[in-house]
């Protein structure tokens, strides 16, 4: 198994990217809620990796979930030599690999448009890496092998081309191919994101399995928070080319780093809403709830972000927080109703009880537990211990 670290990764976009200003023109004096709405607060001009420090455990899946244009596929070609860092090292185990080839690296990689041989059939896409480093001997048994791991009806697609096959089809091949090689480390570009929601949870079972059978280490690049929690060990976080928050889905969920890491995950994700810090309490415009307990609370008129779970907020007749209701959507599954609206004039969502029967175009009266909330400095997003 094997253990891979990267320390200081840094990639321009293109191949040798584009010139950097001497000299990074000022933000107007915005805050970090304000700049959380902004497209260029996910992509800095001319990086798609910053600085990246990760270290991905021998035999663990590491989920890596971002929004668009974070940096997630860059990362996934630095670790497999597809593309050279400008910056920082690679290391797989104790070896440097940072100037080794793909070859050399051992990595097997499923990509999101499977990058298969379309005038190939499917067992000649699988015995494609051994009949160019001239070991045909090893074909039929590597074929033989990798189509009863792949299960009954795989041996039905050797003898097909990819224009013949379905997505799903497409996809177990491309996930055959790179078995076939016994790679030393697994690397995922959003192998799912093609397929249908019902064949998305199959195959995420399959691709599962055979991690669990080989016990490889693996990196699976994700922007779907679902995929994300059901696949990984562990999940990173990435925004604007850095790793925000590494750790398992339930740390990532209650006790999110920074206030972009608590807007991202959950579906819905937290509600984040401006606020000031009064002596015992979080003003927020005319709301005033209270204070968290805090190892450090901040000073009474520090600006700060309120950060609370749609599902810590419940119905109370005295509560004090006042919802304007303007969407109601029952989730039955769930027994919840997801409330949208605004309270304070920032956007809100509230997931209720589906017996709540809220009604659209009114005012309703909410609550929350102090211990629930979360609080975040209002100019660098992080979590206030």
């Amino acid at each position: 198994m094997t253990l891979i670290r990267l320390e200081g990764v840094s990639k321009r976009f293109g191949a040798a990217g584009p010139e950097m200003p001497a000299e990074t023109p000022e933000r107007p004096p915005t805050t970090y809620y304000d700049r959380m709405q902004e497209p260029e607060f996910l992509a800095p001009p001319g990086l798609a990796l910053d600085g990246v420090n990760l270290l991905v455990r021998a035999g663990e899946t590491m989920a890596v979930l971002g929004p668009s244009g974070c940096g997630k596929t860059t990362l996934l070609r630095v670790i497999a030599g597809l593309v050279p860092p400008d910056a920082g090292r690679v290391y797989f185990n104790d070896q440097d690999v940072t100037d080794l080839s793909p070859a050399e690296r051992r990595i097997g990689m499923v990509f999101q448009n499977y990058a298969l041989y379309p005038h190939m059939e499917s067992r000649e896409n699988i015995a494609f890496f051994f009949r160019i480093h001239h070991r045909e001997e090893e074909i039929p048994e590597r074929v033989r092998t990798v189509s009863q791991i792949m299960g009954v009806g795989f041996d039905l697609l050797l003898d097909r081309k990819p224009p013949q096959l379905s997505e799903g089809e497409r996809q177990r091949v491309a996930i055959a191919r790179c078995i076939a090689r016994e790679p030393s480390v697994f690397l995922f570009d959003e192998p799912l994101s093609n397929l249908d929601a019902k064949l998305r949870v199959k195959t995420r079972a399959e691709i599962k399995r055979l991690l669990r059978r080989f016990h490889c280490t693996c990196l699976y690049v994700t922007h779907d928070q679902s995929e994300a929690v059901a696949m990984g060990d562990r999940i990173a976080v990435m925004r604007a080319g850095r790793i925000e928050q590494v750790g398992t889905f339930g740390e990532l969920y209650d006790w999110p780093a920074t206030a972009f890491v608590a807007g991202f995950l959950g579906s819905p994700p937290m509600n984040i809403w401006p606020a000031q810090a009064d002596v015992d309490s979080v003003l927020i415009g005319p709301l005033r709830l209270p204070m968290p307990l805090l190892r450090r609370p901040p000073r009474a008129g520090t600006p700060i972000l309120f950060g609370i779970r749609p599902e810590h907020l419940h119905p109370d007749d005295a509560g004090p927080i006042q919802l304007e209701v303007e969407v109601v959507e029952p989730h039955p599954s769930e027994h919840a109703l997801l409330v949208h609206g605004r309270t304070a004039g920032y956007p809100a969502v509230a997931k209720l009880p589906l017996s709540a029967g809220v009604p659209r175009r009114q005012i309703i009266r909410l609550a929350c537990a102090p211990a629930d909330a979360r609080l975040f400095d209002a100019c660098t997003g992080e979590r206030l211990p």
